[in-house]
């Protein structure tokens, strides 16, 4: 399902994700995320998604932890299929030791 119009704020993301209710599915499913748009790291330890309304130095609080995306993917019964994560420091949710596991996204990135 695709996010249309796309959210703007992490609260619009997550209330998209709650109406999804991707634990739900079951393990006859198959689950596939694209994702694309900016993402940001900084100093801290994790990754974060960039949105509309994100302030870059304030992403405790106006950006979407790319980690929160990943675990309400992951925790379900459903089949993981491939990931794509095509963003600005892609290759930060990859090399965090918390983040590596079979379902962990294939970064892609631009430079």
């Amino acid at each position: 399902m695709r996010a249309d119009p796309a959210p703007r704020s992490v609260e619009e993301l997550r209330d998209f994700l709650r109406g999804l209710d991707l634990a739900a599915a079951d393990h006859r499913e198959a689950v596939v995320v694209y994702i694309t748009g900016h993402g940001l790291r900084r100093q801290a330890a994790r990754h974060y998604l960039m949105l509309p309304r994100t302030q870059p130095y304030r992403l405790l609080s106006t950006a979407f932890p790319t980690s929160e995306l990943v675990t309400s993917v992951l925790d379900s019964e459903a089949e993981h299929g491939p990931w794509t994560l095509l963003c600005c420091d892609a290759p930060a949710v990859i090399a965090s030791p918390r983040a590596r596991s079979s379902s962990t996204p294939t970064p892609a990135w631009s430079s």
